[in-house]
């Protein structure tokens, strides 16, 4: 297993796990020319990496910003992390937050912060935030508007 930058060449298993990832969330389906918007901004400016074992088998992605109540504190925000179903239980996805946290950390980011969503095994990845460090800042709500 190695996690590496993702490419343009990862882009249609990208659109694969994407599709499974919001799924499983919950989430609008996947548009194409939305998902690949997103991924190029990600390689250009922010963060994307992607576990391969053989083939890609997962994908955590992040966000870079200055903090809006300090502007010269620079954040991660993470979008996703996500590793198919077949592959938990491994090591790719901690694989993977290392390698988001390492990637934020060289970038000058002082602060990474990790969603939990609550169709995706919530009281699991709060014990490993926990574990890795990670302190609760704030609970997100959604509500279906149309």
């Amino acid at each position: 297993m190695i996690v590496r930058d993702a490419t343009e060449e990862d882009w249609p298993e990208l659109e694969r796990i994407g599709r499974a990832f919001t799924k499983a969330a919950g989430m609008p389906d996947v548009d194409a020319a939305s998902l690949q918007a997103t991924l190029r901004m990600l390689m250009d400016s922010g963060i994307l990496k992607v576990a391969v074992n053989g083939s890609v088998c997962g994908v955590a992605g992040a966000v870079l910003f200055p903090y809006y109540w300090n502007v010269r504190e620079l954040v991660a925000q993470e979008l996703f992390w996500y590793v198919d179903i077949d592959h938990r239980g491994g090591r790719a996805a901690l694989m993977l937050l290392d390698a988001m946290e390492r990637s934020a950390r060289e970038r000058g980011a002082r602060k990474l912060m990790m969603l939990c969503l609550d169709e995706l095994n919530p009281d699991g990845v709060e014990r490993l935030y926990l574990r890795r460090g990670y302190k609760p800042q704030e609970r997100t709500y959604a509500k279906e508007l149309g």
